[in-house]
Protein backbone atom coordinates (compact mmCIF):
# COMPACT_ATOMS: atom_id res chain seq x y z
CA UNK A 1 0.00 0.00 0.00
CA UNK A 2 2.75 2.73 1.23
CA UNK A 3 4.46 2.03 -2.55
CA UNK A 4 1.54 2.16 -4.38
CA UNK A 5 0.85 5.60 -2.40
CA UNK A 6 4.15 6.73 -3.03
CA UNK A 7 4.00 5.73 -6.88
CA UNK A 8 0.91 7.49 -7.92
CA UNK A 9 1.68 10.49 -5.89
CA UNK A 10 4.73 11.11 -7.64
CA UNK A 11 4.62 8.69 -10.53
CA UNK A 12 7.68 8.00 -12.71
CA UNK A 13 7.55 8.08 -16.50
CA UNK A 14 9.04 4.66 -18.31
CA UNK A 15 10.20 4.28 -22.10
CA UNK A 16 6.95 2.50 -23.49
CA UNK A 17 8.06 -0.72 -24.83
CA UNK A 18 5.86 -0.49 -27.89
CA UNK A 19 6.23 3.17 -28.89
CA UNK A 20 9.47 4.18 -27.87
CA UNK A 21 9.07 7.87 -28.16
CA UNK A 22 6.07 7.79 -25.61
CA UNK A 23 6.40 7.48 -22.17
CA UNK A 24 4.55 5.21 -19.48
CA UNK A 25 4.29 4.42 -15.88
CA UNK A 26 3.78 0.97 -15.21
CA UNK A 27 4.06 -0.52 -11.18
CA UNK A 28 7.11 -1.74 -9.81
CA UNK A 29 9.06 -0.95 -12.69
CA UNK A 30 7.01 -3.33 -15.39
CA UNK A 31 7.38 -6.04 -12.23
CA UNK A 32 4.89 -8.93 -13.54
CA UNK A 33 2.08 -9.52 -11.35
CA UNK A 34 0.14 -11.58 -13.39
CA UNK A 35 0.20 -14.51 -11.04
CA UNK A 36 -3.24 -14.27 -9.01
CA UNK A 37 -2.27 -17.15 -6.97
CA UNK A 38 1.00 -15.24 -5.79
CA UNK A 39 0.51 -13.34 -2.42
CA UNK A 40 2.20 -9.94 -4.15
CA UNK A 41 -0.43 -10.14 -6.48
CA UNK A 42 -3.02 -10.63 -4.25
CA UNK A 43 -1.40 -7.42 -2.35
CA UNK A 44 -1.68 -5.09 -4.96
CA UNK A 45 -4.79 -6.46 -5.98
CA UNK A 46 -6.03 -5.64 -2.43
CA UNK A 47 -4.06 -1.80 -1.81
CA UNK A 48 -5.75 -1.37 -5.37
CA UNK A 49 -9.07 -1.83 -3.61
CA UNK A 50 -8.25 0.29 -0.76
CA UNK A 51 -7.12 3.11 -2.70
CA UNK A 52 -10.31 3.46 -5.03
CA UNK A 53 -12.41 2.97 -1.86
CA UNK A 54 -10.35 6.35 0.05
CA UNK A 55 -10.71 8.09 -3.46
CA UNK A 56 -14.42 7.25 -4.07
CA UNK A 57 -14.99 7.82 -0.63
CA UNK A 58 -13.65 11.39 -1.00
CA UNK A 59 -15.48 12.53 -4.14
CA UNK A 60 -18.82 11.52 -1.89
CA UNK A 61 -17.78 13.97 0.74
CA UNK A 62 -17.05 16.40 -1.81
CA UNK A 63 -20.75 16.06 -3.48
CA UNK A 64 -22.15 16.06 0.02
CA UNK A 65 -20.20 19.47 0.63
CA UNK A 66 -22.36 20.44 -2.16
CA UNK A 67 -25.62 19.29 -2.16
CA UNK A 68 -28.51 21.37 -1.03
CA UNK A 69 -31.93 19.81 -0.05
CA UNK A 70 -30.91 16.46 -0.88
CA UNK A 71 -29.25 12.96 0.53
CA UNK A 72 -29.84 11.03 -2.38
CA UNK A 73 -26.81 10.46 -4.56
CA UNK A 74 -26.33 9.59 -8.01
CA UNK A 75 -22.94 8.02 -9.12
CA UNK A 76 -21.64 7.33 -12.75
CA UNK A 77 -18.13 7.34 -14.93
CA UNK A 78 -16.44 3.89 -15.31
CA UNK A 79 -15.51 3.11 -11.83
CA UNK A 80 -19.22 3.53 -10.64
CA UNK A 81 -18.83 -0.51 -12.09
CA UNK A 82 -16.66 -0.97 -9.07
CA UNK A 83 -19.33 -2.56 -6.66
CA UNK A 84 -17.37 -2.93 -3.52
CA UNK A 85 -15.72 1.08 -3.77
CA UNK A 86 -19.84 2.11 -4.57
CA UNK A 87 -20.74 0.37 -0.94
CA UNK A 88 -17.54 0.88 0.86
CA UNK A 89 -18.15 4.53 0.16
CA UNK A 90 -21.73 4.87 0.69
CA UNK A 91 -21.01 3.32 3.89
CA UNK A 92 -18.38 5.94 4.91
CA UNK A 93 -20.98 8.73 3.91
CA UNK A 94 -23.92 10.37 4.97
CA UNK A 95 -26.21 9.84 1.86
CA UNK A 96 -29.11 8.11 3.14
CA UNK A 97 -29.52 6.58 -0.97
CA UNK A 98 -27.05 5.53 -3.62
CA UNK A 99 -28.24 5.65 -7.17
CA UNK A 100 -25.95 3.48 -9.70
CA UNK A 101 -27.83 2.83 -13.18
CA UNK A 102 -27.44 -0.29 -14.81
CA UNK A 103 -25.09 1.24 -17.88
CA UNK A 104 -22.81 3.87 -15.97
CA UNK A 105 -19.83 3.34 -18.28
CA UNK A 106 -18.96 5.39 -21.40
CA UNK A 107 -21.74 2.96 -23.30
CA UNK A 108 -24.40 4.47 -21.15
CA UNK A 109 -23.82 8.01 -22.45
CA UNK A 110 -26.61 7.22 -25.92
CA UNK A 111 -29.19 6.50 -23.43
CA UNK A 112 -28.29 9.43 -21.85
CA UNK A 113 -28.00 11.52 -24.04
CA UNK A 114 -31.46 10.37 -25.35
CA UNK A 115 -33.19 11.16 -22.27
CA UNK A 116 -31.51 14.36 -21.42
CA UNK A 117 -33.26 15.44 -25.21
CA UNK A 118 -35.91 14.01 -24.39
CA UNK A 119 -36.89 15.72 -21.12
CA UNK A 120 -34.82 18.74 -21.36
CA UNK A 121 -35.09 19.51 -24.88
CA UNK A 122 -38.19 18.87 -25.80
CA UNK A 123 -39.61 19.27 -22.29
CA UNK A 124 -41.26 15.78 -22.60
CA UNK A 125 -42.33 15.07 -18.28
CA UNK A 126 -40.34 13.37 -16.43
CA UNK A 127 -42.03 10.06 -14.39
CA UNK A 128 -39.86 9.43 -11.51
CA UNK A 129 -39.69 5.23 -11.04
CA UNK A 130 -37.80 2.07 -11.76
CA UNK A 131 -35.67 2.54 -14.79
CA UNK A 132 -36.15 -0.68 -17.00
CA UNK A 133 -32.62 -2.20 -18.00
CA UNK A 134 -33.84 -4.67 -20.61
CA UNK A 135 -33.42 -2.21 -23.82
CA UNK A 136 -32.24 -4.84 -26.21
CA UNK A 137 -34.13 -5.72 -29.15
CA UNK A 138 -37.17 -6.85 -29.32
CA UNK A 139 -37.02 -10.65 -31.03
CA UNK A 140 -39.24 -12.15 -33.13
CA UNK A 141 -41.06 -15.23 -32.03
CA UNK A 142 -39.82 -16.78 -35.22
CA UNK A 143 -36.21 -16.43 -33.69
CA UNK A 144 -37.19 -19.06 -30.70
CA UNK A 145 -38.92 -21.26 -32.95
CA UNK A 146 -36.08 -21.65 -35.21
CA UNK A 147 -33.25 -22.06 -32.79
CA UNK A 148 -36.14 -24.76 -31.03
CA UNK A 149 -35.94 -26.36 -34.03
CA UNK A 150 -32.33 -26.56 -35.02
CA UNK A 151 -31.50 -27.60 -31.70
CA UNK A 152 -34.55 -30.44 -32.13
CA UNK A 153 -32.67 -31.40 -35.52
CA UNK A 154 -29.03 -31.62 -33.88
CA UNK A 155 -30.47 -33.99 -31.42
CA UNK A 156 -31.46 -32.46 -28.14
CA UNK A 157 -34.21 -32.64 -26.47
CA UNK A 158 -37.03 -29.57 -26.98
CA UNK A 159 -40.44 -29.49 -24.84
CA UNK A 160 -42.37 -25.98 -24.09
CA UNK A 161 -42.11 -24.41 -20.88
CA UNK A 162 -43.72 -22.04 -18.14
CA UNK A 163 -42.00 -20.71 -15.13
CA UNK A 164 -43.27 -23.33 -13.14
CA UNK A 165 -41.38 -25.73 -15.15
CA UNK A 166 -37.97 -23.65 -14.76
CA UNK A 167 -38.95 -23.70 -11.09
CA UNK A 168 -38.79 -27.03 -10.31
CA UNK A 169 -35.70 -27.76 -12.62
CA UNK A 170 -33.74 -25.31 -10.95
CA UNK A 171 -35.26 -26.89 -7.47
CA UNK A 172 -33.95 -30.21 -8.61
CA UNK A 173 -29.96 -28.64 -9.32
CA UNK A 174 -30.22 -28.33 -12.58
CA UNK A 175 -27.96 -25.21 -13.97
CA UNK A 176 -29.66 -23.48 -16.70
CA UNK A 177 -29.06 -21.05 -18.98
CA UNK A 178 -31.92 -18.01 -20.10
CA UNK A 179 -32.29 -16.54 -23.61
CA UNK A 180 -35.87 -14.70 -22.87
CA UNK A 181 -37.54 -11.52 -23.85
CA UNK A 182 -35.22 -8.10 -24.08
CA UNK A 183 -31.44 -8.20 -23.26
CA UNK A 184 -29.89 -6.08 -20.69
CA UNK A 185 -28.44 -2.68 -21.10
CA UNK A 186 -24.78 -2.49 -19.43
CA UNK A 187 -22.29 -5.18 -18.22
CA UNK A 188 -24.24 -7.40 -15.61
CA UNK A 189 -26.83 -10.52 -16.45
CA UNK A 190 -30.25 -9.55 -15.03
CA UNK A 191 -32.01 -12.54 -15.84
CA UNK A 192 -32.60 -12.47 -19.20
CA UNK A 193 -29.22 -13.18 -20.46
CA UNK A 194 -28.30 -15.25 -17.78
CA UNK A 195 -27.08 -18.52 -16.13
CA UNK A 196 -28.97 -19.50 -13.53
CA UNK A 197 -29.19 -22.18 -10.08
CA UNK A 198 -29.29 -22.27 -6.75
CA UNK A 199 -27.27 -21.04 -4.05
CA UNK A 200 -26.56 -23.72 -1.98
CA UNK A 201 -25.54 -26.05 -4.65
CA UNK A 202 -22.37 -28.25 -3.74
CA UNK A 203 -19.20 -27.01 -5.56
CA UNK A 204 -21.17 -24.87 -7.56
CA UNK A 205 -18.56 -21.94 -7.75
CA UNK A 206 -16.06 -24.53 -9.13
CA UNK A 207 -18.58 -26.07 -11.63
CA UNK A 208 -19.75 -22.71 -12.92
CA UNK A 209 -15.86 -21.88 -13.15
CA UNK A 210 -15.47 -24.90 -15.55
CA UNK A 211 -18.48 -24.24 -17.65
CA UNK A 212 -17.62 -20.65 -17.91
CA UNK A 213 -13.14 -21.50 -18.34
CA UNK A 214 -13.37 -18.55 -15.85
CA UNK A 215 -10.24 -17.56 -13.37
CA UNK A 216 -10.78 -19.00 -9.58
CA UNK A 217 -10.96 -15.93 -8.08
CA UNK A 218 -14.07 -14.21 -9.41
CA UNK A 219 -17.36 -14.56 -7.39
CA UNK A 220 -20.70 -14.79 -8.49
CA UNK A 221 -23.52 -12.65 -7.28
CA UNK A 222 -27.54 -13.12 -6.33
CA UNK A 223 -31.00 -12.01 -7.28
CA UNK A 224 -32.28 -12.02 -3.82
CA UNK A 225 -36.11 -10.83 -3.74
CA UNK A 226 -36.57 -7.10 -1.69
CA UNK A 227 -38.47 -8.56 0.84
CA UNK A 228 -36.03 -10.75 1.99
CA UNK A 229 -32.73 -8.77 1.99
CA UNK A 230 -32.69 -6.99 4.58
CA UNK A 231 -32.91 -10.54 6.36
CA UNK A 232 -29.87 -11.47 4.46
CA UNK A 233 -27.70 -8.67 4.10
CA UNK A 234 -25.94 -6.76 7.12
CA UNK A 235 -26.72 -3.00 6.92
CA UNK A 236 -26.52 -0.39 5.30
CA UNK A 237 -26.79 -1.35 1.80
CA UNK A 238 -28.04 0.76 -0.36
CA UNK A 239 -31.13 -0.17 -3.06
CA UNK A 240 -29.05 -2.55 -6.01
CA UNK A 241 -31.30 -3.25 -9.04
CA UNK A 242 -28.73 -3.34 -11.24
CA UNK A 243 -26.05 -5.36 -9.42
CA UNK A 244 -23.49 -2.26 -9.16
CA UNK A 245 -23.39 -2.09 -5.32
CA UNK A 246 -21.75 -4.80 -2.77
CA UNK A 247 -23.07 -6.09 0.39
CA UNK A 248 -22.24 -8.59 3.02
CA UNK A 249 -24.30 -11.63 3.94
CA UNK A 250 -25.32 -12.52 7.39
CA UNK A 251 -23.72 -15.51 9.23
CA UNK A 252 -26.92 -17.53 9.60
CA UNK A 253 -27.17 -16.97 5.47
CA UNK A 254 -23.95 -17.84 4.59
CA UNK A 255 -23.99 -21.79 4.19
CA UNK A 256 -27.68 -21.20 2.19
CA UNK A 257 -25.74 -18.79 -0.17
CA UNK A 258 -22.04 -20.76 -0.39
CA UNK A 259 -22.49 -20.56 -4.52
CA UNK A 260 -22.67 -16.44 -3.95
CA UNK A 261 -20.68 -15.83 -0.91
CA UNK A 262 -16.92 -14.61 -1.43
CA UNK A 263 -14.26 -14.88 0.31
CA UNK A 264 -14.57 -11.61 2.49
CA UNK A 265 -18.59 -13.19 3.16
CA UNK A 266 -19.27 -9.88 0.36
CA UNK A 267 -21.62 -10.47 -1.98
CA UNK A 268 -22.89 -8.38 -5.66
CA UNK A 269 -26.92 -8.95 -5.42
CA UNK A 270 -29.33 -7.78 -7.81
CA UNK A 271 -32.50 -7.10 -5.30
CA UNK A 272 -35.57 -7.17 -7.12
CA UNK A 273 -39.04 -6.05 -6.77
CA UNK A 274 -41.75 -7.92 -8.22
CA UNK A 275 -42.51 -4.41 -10.88
CA UNK A 276 -39.04 -4.84 -11.65
CA UNK A 277 -39.34 -8.36 -13.52
CA UNK A 278 -42.57 -10.00 -12.70
CA UNK A 279 -41.92 -13.31 -14.48
CA UNK A 280 -38.32 -13.52 -12.99
CA UNK A 281 -39.51 -12.23 -9.51
CA UNK A 282 -42.19 -15.33 -9.82
CA UNK A 283 -39.77 -17.40 -10.20
CA UNK A 284 -37.47 -16.54 -7.69
CA UNK A 285 -40.54 -16.65 -5.42
CA UNK A 286 -41.59 -19.83 -6.28
CA UNK A 287 -37.80 -21.27 -5.53
CA UNK A 288 -38.16 -19.71 -1.66
CA UNK A 289 -41.38 -21.92 -1.77
CA UNK A 290 -39.37 -25.20 -2.66
CA UNK A 291 -36.23 -24.18 -1.12
CA UNK A 292 -36.49 -21.92 1.79
CA UNK A 293 -33.78 -19.62 -0.74
CA UNK A 294 -35.02 -16.24 -1.09
CA UNK A 295 -32.79 -15.81 -4.28
CA UNK A 296 -30.97 -17.27 -6.69
CA UNK A 297 -27.09 -17.51 -8.46
CA UNK A 298 -26.97 -15.34 -11.40
CA UNK A 299 -23.78 -15.19 -13.98
CA UNK A 300 -23.68 -14.17 -17.15
CA UNK A 301 -24.47 -15.98 -20.21
CA UNK A 302 -21.39 -16.59 -21.95
CA UNK A 303 -18.40 -18.67 -22.04
CA UNK A 304 -15.36 -16.33 -22.87
CA UNK A 305 -17.22 -14.00 -25.12
CA UNK A 306 -19.27 -11.62 -25.19
CA UNK A 307 -22.75 -12.01 -23.55
CA UNK A 308 -24.78 -13.64 -25.70
CA UNK A 309 -28.03 -11.62 -27.57
CA UNK A 310 -29.79 -13.97 -29.73
CA UNK A 311 -31.33 -17.65 -29.22
CA UNK A 312 -28.79 -18.92 -31.86
CA UNK A 313 -26.30 -17.57 -30.12
CA UNK A 314 -27.35 -18.62 -27.00
CA UNK A 315 -27.75 -22.21 -28.79
CA UNK A 316 -24.21 -21.79 -29.51
CA UNK A 317 -22.96 -21.29 -26.32
CA UNK A 318 -25.25 -24.32 -24.83
CA UNK A 319 -23.71 -26.93 -27.18
CA UNK A 320 -19.95 -25.85 -25.98
CA UNK A 321 -20.79 -26.05 -22.36
CA UNK A 322 -21.92 -28.32 -19.68
CA UNK A 323 -24.88 -26.65 -18.96
CA UNK A 324 -27.82 -28.96 -17.69
CA UNK A 325 -30.51 -26.85 -19.99
CA UNK A 326 -31.14 -23.93 -21.99
CA UNK A 327 -34.54 -21.94 -21.88
CA UNK A 328 -34.83 -19.93 -24.82
CA UNK A 329 -38.35 -18.03 -25.02
CA UNK A 330 -40.69 -20.77 -23.83
CA UNK A 331 -38.77 -23.69 -25.07
CA UNK A 332 -36.40 -25.64 -23.08
CA UNK A 333 -33.75 -27.58 -24.33
CA UNK A 334 -31.43 -30.29 -22.95
CA UNK A 335 -29.15 -33.22 -23.84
Amino acid sequence: MRQLREEIADPKLHRHPVYPELGIYCFDDFADHSDTYAAASQSLARSLQDVTNDVLADYFNSALERAEDTLNLSLAGGVALNCVANAEAFAASQFDALHVPPCPHDGGLALGMALFTWHHVLDQPRRPGHFDPYGGPILREAEFADAAAKAQSAGLSVREIDNGGIVNLLAAGNIIGMCRGRSESGPRALGHRSILCRTDLPDIVQRLNDIKRREWFQPFAPIILASHADQILQAPFPSSPYMNIAAVIKPNWRERMTGVCHADHSTRPQIIERHHEPALYEIIEALHDQTGVPAILNTSFNCQEPIVESPAEALATFEKTQLNGLVIGDYYLCR
